[in-house]
């Protein structure tokens, strides 16, 4: 859910402002961690330029 602030969320799914702050952080550390971000985490280097069919879809 981009873009929304922990009390819209809570008031959507009926939950408690700090249980979703405590849920997102869980999700945020595991996905951050080592084993998880080197394996599926990968940054272009300055050289690579965006894909055309990227560049030119208003879907990004």
């Amino acid at each position: 859910i981009t873009g929304l602030s922990i009390r819209h969320i809570g008031e959507c799914l009926q939950w408690s402002n700090n249980m979703i702050s405590r849920y997102f952080n869980k999700i945020l550390n595991a996905f951050s961690h080592p084993n998880i971000y080197n394996k599926y985490v990968w940054l272009l280097h300055v050289n690579v330029s965006t894909p055309p069919e990227i560049l030119h879809d208003p879907r990004f």
